[in-house]
């Protein structure tokens, strides 16, 4: 499995790979109980691999770059009356402003409604709603950077793959540092999970 974050270590003293796993992750996890006491990083001989050594900086990839074309996206539903929504958005409005009266969040909602498209009849649960949220979420994701670490060194396919064909290191990070607090083990699924705009299937 693998994971992601790191405090800087390397570490050589381990055999060389004899078995083959056949499921591999990219995150941590969140319970501390569960996390390995060291995760690894798979990389080849190169200079990015002196920047980590050298200067202790991490690369954190942009998932658009992931081999797998499906990682970070997920199915978008936007499927909700125009009730549901103008609900959650005071909802929303209403715990973000609560010294603030309630006729006038009611108010807010109501000019919102002629700027913002879910508050239009007919824009949620439509392509167009789908396809805004997605791009919504595109967003989030050009900034957001993944860092990839492994829970065992010797899995066959992390060398084939990341350590230039078994040519290059493995370094060892200890779960321990801060910045592995955030780690998320990833869990691989059969079908690509779906992000609803509200939880809800009804229209």
């Amino acid at each position: 499995m693998a994971y992601s974050h790191g405090g800087i270590c390397a570490d050589s003293q381990f055999e060389r790979p004899k078995t083959v796993c056949s499921l591999f992750a990219t995150i941590g996890y969140h319970d501390h109980m569960d996390r390995p006491q060291t995760l690894w990083k798979f990389r080849a001989v190169d200079d990015r691999l002196r920047t980590i050594l050298e200067h202790q900086e991490l690369w954190f990839a942009d998932p658009a770059t992931f081999n797998d074309p499906y990682d970070c996206a997920p199915v978008i539903d936007s499927t909700a009356t125009l009730r549901q929504v103008r609900t959650h958005f005071i909802t929303h409005i209403s715990t973000e402003n609560a010294h603030i009266p309630r006729a006038e969040r009611v108010r807010f909602v109501n000019e919102l409604a002629n700027a913002h498209p879910f508050l239009r009849p007919g824009f949620s649960g439509s392509d167009a709603g789908d396809d805004f949220l997605r791009q919504t979420l595109d967003k989030v994701i050009r900034h957001t950077g993944v860092l990839s670490l492994g829970s065992d060194p010797s899995v066959v396919l992390m060398w084939s793959h990341y350590a230039a064909s078994h040519t290059g290191v493995a370094l060892a990070f200890n779960t321990d540092s801060a910045i592995l607090e955030g780690a998320e083990r990833v869990q691989y699924e059969h079908d690509r999970p779906v992000i609803r705009f509200l939880k809800t299937k009804t229209r």
